[in-house]
Formats: structure tokens, C-alpha cells, sequence
């Protein structure tokens, strides 16, 4: 079955989508997060409510792709400047949790290197800049054409808004497949980073910089 067979739908990220959308971000990353610190699935799942994946915040909008009632992909998108208001989605209210709640819950090391490994993955967005910060689709809806469709989205987003001249985006070195679909789109790599650090944390040496200019 090819995409044009199917009817792919892309909407803001809302509450609702929440079970959902947490799974396609374990089915994403699960290997990256089990080599920063070794959880369960169900725990990883606990973990992504606890740290607010999708909370409010104005220079962040997640949008779901949807087939047939079902959410089969997710992008998250981070704006260098306030996200353009015509889009903007709105998220669920997450508790704020302290890091002395984490380390009573998961122990000083794990606690420690989880705080790491979020600061690593942390991305300086330039004011001109829209930044893919997660892009995941469900591995039974995966060859449908949702990924491209997503970036697409995420383009047509930008050229709606002159603000935004660059659409960026990382992607880890043994990823061949994402980083064949990004430069088919458009995509070329600006820098390459050989991290022990990342290695260690994630599990990945070598991370790719890419970018597509808008103008």
C-alpha cells in the first residue's frame, strides 16, 4: 500500500492523544533511553509524563498523524522564536516535578545521568530557526509515506511564516534510512559530531547537523 491509498491526517497533538503519542516516542527511542538508564518499558512510559514531554510551552508545538482514527506518527517541532500563534497546540498541564522527587524514585546515578543525558540532547534554536526535535512513526504504519508527510507538514508550517528560514534537524549516524529520507527532502548535513559523551549516554558516537534553507 502506498501513501496516495490512504488517508493521512495531520492535527495539533491534543491531551487526548497522550497514550498514544507516548508510545510512539518508547517505540523511538526506547534503545537510546534503556542505554542512559536501564527501565522497563512501563517505566519509560511513567518517565515521559513525569518530565512533561508534552507540556505547555510557546516555542514548542507537536503535532499526530492519523490514520483511520488511529495516531501512527508524531513531530515535534521547536521554534527559534514564539511558534506561529495560528498553530499553535494546545498541550496538557504537567506537575512539576524537583530533582530530589527523581532521586528518590530512581536513585542518585540514574537520577544524575538522566539530567545529563536531557541537557545533551538540549538544542539552541536560532531565532530563524524551526527544529525537528522528534520525528517517530508507528512501526506498523511505517512505509505508508507518514514520515515524508510530516516533514512536508512541518515545511509548509515554515512557509507560512517568512520568520523562519531554516528548517533543522539531528539525526544519529547509524540511522541510514532517516538520513536518506531527510536528504531526499531537501536536507544536506551541515556538521558532523563524533561524541564519546553521546556514546556513552545514548549508545551513539556520531550525530548528524542537518538543514534545509527556506528561502
Amino acid at each position: 500500500m502506498n501513501d496516495s491509498a490512504i488517508n493521512i491526517k495531520i492535527r495539533p497533538y491534543e491531551p487526548r492523544d497522550f497514550t498514544f503519542a507516548s508510545q510512539l516516542i518508547l517505540e523511538a527511542f526506547k534503545a537510546k533511553v534503556h542505554h542512559l538508564i536501564p527501565l522497563s518499558d512501563a517505566e519509560i512510559l511513567e518517565l515521559i509524563k513525569e518530565i512533561g514531554y508534552f507540556s505547555n510551552n510557546k516555542y514548542t508545538n507537536v503535532y499526530v498523524a492519523v490514520v483511520n482514527d488511529n495516531v501512527v506518527g508524531l513531530l515535534t517541532l521547536t521554534f527559534g522564536k514564539t511558534a506561529p500563534r495560528n498553530y499553535e497546540v494546545q498541550h496538557a498541564q504537567s506537575k512539576k516535578h524537583s530533582p530530589f522527587y527523581f532521586i528518590k524514585k530512581y536513585g542518585f546515578k540514574k537520577t544524575i545521568r538522566m539530567l545529563i543525558g536531557l541537557l545533551v540532547l538540549e538544542q539552541k534554536v536560532l531565532l530563524n530557526e524551526c527544529y525537528i526535535e522528534s520525528l517517530s512513526v508507528a512501526a506498523s504504519a511505517r512505509g505508508l509515506g507518514i514520515g515524508t508527510r510530516l516533514v512536508e507538514f512541518g515545511e509548509s508550517l515554515i512557509k507560512d511564516n517568512l520568520d523562519f528560514t531554516h528548517y533543522s534537524l539531528h539525526v544519529v549516524g547509524s540511522n541510514d534510512k532517516a538520513k536518506a529520507l531527510y536528504e531526499r527532502l531537501g536536507f544536506r548535513v551541515v556538521s558532523t559530531e563524533n561524541s564519546h559523551l553521546t556514546q556513552n549516554l545514548f549508545g551513539e558516537k556520531v550525530i548528524y547537523y542537518m538543514q534545509k534553507i527556506m528561502v
